[in-house]
């Protein structure tokens, strides 16, 4: 049990931390705030999730844990808790608690245009330190790794990596090779279906060993010129895209000292627009998750753009499932929310009153969750009654329950 001074040392370091990042609406300075074990935010667009990713990461490289930990100095004292309390830039250096170095922060996004932006963003707000942080796409942080260690893998370190268009050629070729009609076979739909099998785990040979099993003919030669494909970019020593993320995964899974690096060397992944991640990406994030468990997710489980690239909302949907020691939802108070004065949406809030007790197991159920939501506010509309009643009431209602589309708020679990 703590002391009393160390309640009053461990709060004035908060509030000094917290001091830092007023400039944030309460919602975006929690996600800020809380360092340690898996965090999701969930928030529409225009809602400040990259704010909080830029401003999360400078808590790290500043503070470290300063903001969420009960930890308190051995050489705290008296004068130093004065120091804390009375805030200041003397203050702010006594109340760093274990930063974190740049280089043990992965940030990841899915553009290089987006990755660019953050980068630059970071870079304005920390200055040179920015340069070392790993703020990369998926296939960027793979090609960092598997340069490394591709060797492996049989690879050597000075792969070569295939756009579509060399991907597509060589797949012109192997078709013609196997005497198979590009009207029957396109290219383009045979290089997808290899695609999905590749972030289904299914190499070529198991893809073709199904095929026969199945005795289906199309699927069969789709797995011969798969399993071709994989050869012939093996003896280039060449990866294509969807290969530096399955081959980065299948590096950490089947080489315990080498996972065993990249999990001490990331100290907190990070990740935005985490609804459009595909099943590799989700591995390959878990994967480098894994030793110290700092994982930030980042997105809206309303909008995935990359359906057609195997991205699965399942992903978000099963975050709390995956991650059993995720803290419970912060409750947002959307009267002080990012959009519109709260005499704008009070009335949406009492509309949500009778949610305020209910508890929801979050990211499993989050559909069931979200259609209990629509109901009551359909409720709500046909009782205009509701709108009359004690707002201080609903305000606290309110709360509790996601409203992040409608409100542009930030929903978390941290």
């Amino acid at each position: 049990m703590m002391t009393d001074f160390e309640k009053r040392y461990a709060a004035a370091r908060k509030a000094v931390v917290s001091e830092d990042f007023k400039a944030l609406n309460p919602m975006q300075r929690q996600a800020v705030m809380a360092t340690e074990g898996p965090l999701l935010i969930l928030a529409g667009a225009g809602s400040g999730k990259t704010t909080v990713l830029i401003n999360r990461i400078a808590n790290l490289l500043k503070y470290g844990c300063a903001s969420d930990s009960e930890e308190i100095p051995a050489d705290a004292d008296e004068e130093k808790l004065r120091i804390l309390e009375q805030g200041g830039p003397a203050a702010q250096e006594l109340a760093a608690l274990d930063p974190v170095e740049p280089w043990r922060i992965l940030a990841i996004t899915f553009t290089n245009k987006a990755a660019d932006e953050m980068k630059a963003r970071l870079e304005h707000l920390l200055g040179p330190a920015a340069n070392d942080i790993w703020a990369c796409t998926f296939h960027s942080a793979c090609v960092r790794i598997l340069r490394r260690d591709a060797d492996k893998l049989g690879f050597g370190d000075n792969f070569t990596i295939y756009d579509t268009a060399d991907s597509l050629s060589l797949i012109k070729r192997i078709l013609k090779d196997l005497d198979l009609d590009e009207k029957s076979f396109a290219p383009k739909a045979v290089l997808a279906e290899i695609s999905r099998a590749k972030d289904e785990g299914v190499s070529g040979e198991e893809y073709l060993r199904r095929a026969r099993m199945q005795g289906d003919i199309r699927r069969i030669k789709t797995g011969e010129v798969y399993e071709a494909y994989m050869r012939r970019m093996f003896a280039a020593n060449a990866m294509d895209f969807d290969d530096l993320i399955a081959f980065t995964v299948k590096l950490l899974q089947e080489n315990d000292e080498v996972c065993a690096y990249w999990q001490r060397r990331f100290r907190y992944v990070l990740i935005d627009e985490y609804q459009d991640t595909n099943n590799l990406q989700y591995l390959l994030s878990s994967l480098l998750a894994g030793g110290w468990g700092n994982i930030c997710v980042v997105g809206d489980d309303d909008q995935s753009i990359y359906k057609f690239r195997g991205a699965t909302i399942e992903n978000i949907l099963s975050f709390e499932q995956q991650y059993p020691q995720i803290w419970e939802i912060v409750k947002a108070d959307y009267a002080g929310g990012m959009y519109g004065a709260p005499d704008q949406i009070d009335s949406q809030i009492i509309a949500w009153r009778h949610l305020e007790k209910l508890r929801y197991p979050f990211a499993k159920n989050i559909v069931e969750m979200k259609k209990q939501q629509k109901e009551a506010m359909m409720q709500a509309q046909q009782k205009p009654q509701l709108m009359n009643e004690d707002a201080s009431d609903s305000k606290a209602a309110g709360a509790s329950v996601n409203m992040s589309n409608q409100m542009g708020g930030m929903v978390l679990a941290c």
